[in-house]
């Protein structure tokens, strides 16, 4: 018999507050065999209030914000993946100065549901760095 577990439990805590529950393997490295979906599913739970996030993408792709509106895309896989940076809707991205030099752009992303969705294309073990500017 296979049993199954939540993953993420969200509670109400004191007045107007939210309690969470992550659920972690005994063995951390299952982490890394999340579905995309539950990743996506934790990634907009977690983050909902920051002003960026990413979706899609393998579990060893990693976001690194920072306080002064930039933010770091890493992938740690072997093999070219894409990813979607999701901001507001007003925002736009500027690449950062000093980045590899196949990317030359950002292109302009698409807007669903009130938020602005951007493809990022990640060669094998690199990272690159955004600003997010609000209009």
């Amino acid at each position: 018999m296979k049993k199954s577990y939540p993953i993420l439990l969200r509670m109400p805590y004191s007045q107007g507050g939210e309690l969470y529950v992550l659920t972690v393997p005994d063995d951390y490295n299952d982490l890394y065999k999340y579905p995309v979906g539950a990743l996506n599913h934790l990634r907009n739970q977690l983050m909902k209030d920051s002003p960026v996030r990413i979706e899609g993408g393998d579990s060893k792709v990693s976001l690194f914000t920072y306080d002064n509106k930039t933010f770091v895309i890493q992938s740690f896989l072997d093999h070219k993946t894409r990813v979607q940076v999701v901001c507001r809707e007003s925002s736009s991205l500027q690449l950062l100065e000093g980045q590899n030099s196949y990317r030359k752009s950002v292109e302009s992303g698409y807007v669903k549901e009130g938020k602005r969705y951007f493809d990022i294309v990640l060669e094998a073990r690199s990272y690159v760095g955004y600003r997010y500017v609000e209009s």
